[in-house]
């Protein structure tokens, strides 16, 4: 999002702590700073949930107390002398944005890439309902994708859809010598994701009988379930043919060698690896659900299925015709807006609506 932008703006980034992230931003000459903060999840405790009940606003008040309030007036110090003209929250897990651009008279851009969904392991403080009255307080909230602003439910003339500058242009590339394989690719492999579905598909198509196989890629959270999607593959007799890979961090390759990417996930807020994957080159197979559906058009830039079976079909299609026009047509997609050239342009104009 910086590089887009270029030297339109002098960016001062937050982080809640030291890390690899800082050190990166660092040494590209971009002023960072780490300070802790909130995010809007809590893992829920006995304590805390006694806490609520009984005193809804006691619990919020004290944690704003001790990191937001400090944070800001931290800052406020910090950066004396200097005029702040926006500030913009970079995701939907930290609130103290608005406070922020309070205490230093500045326009606030909420950025909104995920659709939150509560869980036994976290909550939300307030709950999504009081999230999102935050949300409509902000001076302009821009969604990464059509779907997650249906999501949340906010449409108003300050609200902006700007999809996520995932790769540049150069990246393209066609390989069209494909190998025999279809991919799922993910940094964390959670149930979430939607993996069963793409096992169940791939068991069905059969393919394995024709030495097609299936690469599953990341890092399992829960080996117990690693373990569960195994015997899933057992089960179809392709337990040979499914290769489990650890978390990679250069993927072009897997990418372009790879006959389609399986997309099973129910609630993408828009899909980096979906447009990873157009960019090099690789035709999507994608839930018709969430962000997905703002990236695949059907039999244009990809192909969309709603279940399993119908997955299925579409993989043995895949391996049987010629995907070349579907290739080109999904690079030309994302080089219009998913590019960083495109991007920078894009997030300026929105800068300037709201100054």
């Amino acid at each position: 999002m910086i590089r887009s932008v270029g030297k339109e703006i002098k960016p001062i980034v937050l982080f809640p702590n030291d890390g690899p992230a800082v050190e990166l931003f660092k040494n590209e000459g971009i002023e960072c700073l780490a300070i802790p903060y909130l995010t809007v999840f809590s893992k829920p405790t006995k304590e805390y949930k006694k806490d609520v009940v009984l005193h809804p606003w006691r619990m919020r008040l004290v944690k704003i107390a001790r990191y937001d309030l400090r944070t800001v007036l931290y800052l406020k110090k910090y950066l004396k002398g200097r005029k702040i003209d926006i500030v913009h929250t970079n995701n939907s897990l930290v609130s103290f944005g608005k406070m922020l651009s309070f205490f230093f008279c500045a326009k606030h851009v909420w950025h909104i890439r995920e659709q939150m969904h509560q869980s036994p392991n976290r909550v939300v403080f307030g709950g999504l309902s009081h999230l999102k009255r935050m949300m409509n307080k902000a001076d302009v909230r821009v969604f990464v994708s059509d779907s997650c602003r249906e999501w949340w439910g906010l449409k108003d003339n300050n609200t902006y859809v700007l999809f996520d500058a995932v790769r540049s242009v150069e990246d393209c590339c066609y390989e069209p010598n494909k190998q025999p394989y279809f991919l799922f690719c993910a940094g964390y492999i959670l149930k979430a994701k939607g993996i069963e579905r793409v096992v169940r598909a791939y068991g069905l198509s059969e393919l394995m009988h024709e030495n097609i196989g299936l690469k599953v890629v990341g890092e399992w959270k829960d080996e117990g379930f690693a373990h569960e999607m195994k015997a899933l593959a057992k089960s179809f007799e392709c337990e040979d043919s499914v290769e489990f890979i650890p978390f990679q961090k250069d993927v072009k390759s897997l990418f372009s060698h790879a006959m389609a990417f399986i997309n099973p996930s129910e609630n993408e807020g828009m899909g980096r690896t979906t447009a990873e994957a157009m960019f090099f080159g690789c035709p999507v197979v994608g839930l018709a659900s969430g962000g997905t559906l703002d990236l695949v058009s059907h039999c244009k830039t990809g192909y969309l299925f709603h279940i399993v079976e119908e997955c299925a079909e579409i993989m043995k299609k895949v391996c049987h015709e010629s995907q070349e026009e579907i290739i080109l047509s999904a690079q030309e997609f994302v080089k219009q807006n998913l590019s960083v050239e495109c991007y920078g342009e894009k997030l300026m104009k929105i800068y300037l609506s709201v100054l």
